[in-house]
């Protein structure tokens, strides 16, 4: 499956949950690397990565992406993601992507796959993301970690942000100077 290579490649930084939706599917939520860090001689071990999307959402089958979500610190960080996983994204993927810097919501065509940009002023992609789908606490009684991202990528398959249609420079060009001021419970 696309998301074991992942792992063994060392691309999901922090994980909060990992594991089989299906015989087909695998659900992922933690930080996943855009930009390894660099590995440390003495340990093996690696720093900080430079970019990642912090507090994924992914949905993945043997070789695609159906859904990944989660918040980018910058805009900067997607012609390198764009590089690294715009390959395996399927034809009909839900990609929606939380940025701190950027200047207002937008859609991004990348070869035919949309990618949903919102503007993020701060909170958790997880609830942000069931803010987007009309989800709550009680349509995921019962379920695993991983079954719970298959409901959401379900309830997101339609998300349609009406953000205009947007190049990548344009939106690279008109970046702003916002940066998140903490993670984790206040």
């Amino acid at each position: 499956m696309l998301l074991d290579t992942y792992k063994d490649e060392e691309l999901m930084w922090l994980t909060t949950c990992f594991g089989p939706v299906s015989d087909t599917e695998q659900g992922f939520r933690g930080d996943l690397v855009i930009i390894h860090g660099e590995k440390k001689q003495a340990t093996g071990s690696r720093n900080l990565p430079p970019a990642q999307i912090r507090q994924a959402v992914i949905l993945g089958t043997e070789d695609t992406l159906t859904f990944i979500a989660g918040n980018m610190a910058s805009v900067d960080e997607l012609p390198p993601f764009i590089e690294k996983y715009g390959p395996a994204l399927a034809d009909d993927v839900t990609a929606i992507f939380l940025i701190d810097n950027l200047a207002d919501n937008a859609t991004l065509d990348y070869e035919g796959k949309i990618l949903h940009l919102r503007r993020c002023d701060g909170g958790t992609s997880w609830n942000e993301l069931l803010d987007l789908a009309f989800l709550d606490k009680s349509d995921f009684k019962g379920q695993k970690a991983e079954e719970k991202v298959k409901t959401l990528a379900d309830a997101l398959k339609s998300y349609d942000s009406k953000a205009p249609l947007d190049t990548l420079e344009n939106i690279l060009a008109s970046k702003t100077d916002a940066k998140r001021e903490a993670w984790g419970a206040i």
